[in-house]
């Protein structure tokens, strides 16, 4: 059951069963959000609405992490590597880790989650084939594979997932390259070329 109250500006709004014209209002916002917590009407102004209505909430999960330098002969010989980006663009919630590589997802929800690889020294050899796996808790839950092409040493992959994940869930990023011959391709990074070898995300809803 609700209640409907007017509050001072002539706004008239639903407010469950017990709240009260003034007592169901906390504070005030010129661009913000009303909300209901289930018994009385609060305020929001982190979250806002522009004057093109664009919402705005800096508290919504996302990052950008980025790899600043290559490792060497990190594989080739069919051996996966945990990718570190090891560098911060932007993490809103705190929810990536720089030292181990892994987004914790702070709510349960949708996720758009992208990453890009970059290997220039993939070995140099025809059927060379690198992946890069996408790792939730324990298990792959998708792989891009990508194939040199015998004009240039290098291979690059990239993937887009939308993941459906519950909080506390981990995501990180491994790479495989496999056919060069030895454990001798480099996995690139560069902090003048943030854009090669990248792990990114953000919560649709």
């Amino acid at each position: 059951m609700v209640t409907r109250n007017a509050i001072d500006t002539g706004l008239v709004v639903d407010v469950p069963h017990g709240g009260t014209g003034r007592t169901s209002w906390a504070g005030s916002t010129t661009n913000g959000i009303l909300k209901c917590d289930g018994s009385q009407l609060l305020t929001s102004s982190l979250v806002t609405i522009d004057a093109n209505n664009v919402i705005l909430n800096p508290q919504q999960p996302a990052f950008f992490a980025y790899k600043d330098s290559t490792t060497a002969n990190a594989t080739g010989d069919g051996t996966v590597y945990p990718v570190v980006f090891n560098v911060e663009a932007y993490d809103l919630t705190s929810s990536y880790n720089t030292g181990t590589g892994v987004f914790t997802a702070p709510k349960t929800g949708t996720y758009s989650l992208s990453s890009s690889v970059f290997s220039n020294n993939a070995g140099g050899y025809a059927r060379s084939t690198m992946s890069i796996l996408f790792i939730v808790n324990v298990s792959t839950v998708a792989q891009q594979d990508t194939y040199w092409n015998n004009t240039v040493n290098t291979l690059h992959v990239w993937r887009n997932v939308v993941l459906n994940l519950n909080a506390n869930d981990t995501v990180s990023i491994s790479a495989v390259i496999s056919g060069a011959g030895a454990k001798a391709s480099n996995i690139f990074g560069n902090p003048a070329i943030q854009m090669f070898t990248y792990f990114s995300g953000h919560l649709i809803g």
